[in-house]
């Protein structure tokens, strides 16, 4: 298996929402109020990411066979 570490473009940033928000919404999220839930969904969303990677203080993507 080969992995690759690279800096994360606009193009990364759907994916990486998915990612942030189900791992969010598994272990996170039951813990908190709803209104917080929303506010965290809304700045994690692909839109926002799309803003956010392309001029990250740092941020790495990492695949696995191209994944």
């Amino acid at each position: 298996m080969t992995y690759l570490l690279r800096t994360p473009t606009a193009d990364d940033a759907p994916a990486a929402s998915t990612l942030v928000q189900s791992v969010f919404a598994e272990f996170v999220a039951p813990d908190w109020e709803l209104q917080a839930r929303e506010v965290f969904t809304a700045e994690s969303s692909a839109a926002r990411f799309s803003q956010l990677l392309v001029e990250p203080a740092f941020a790495a993507v990492a695949e696995s066979s191209g994944e």
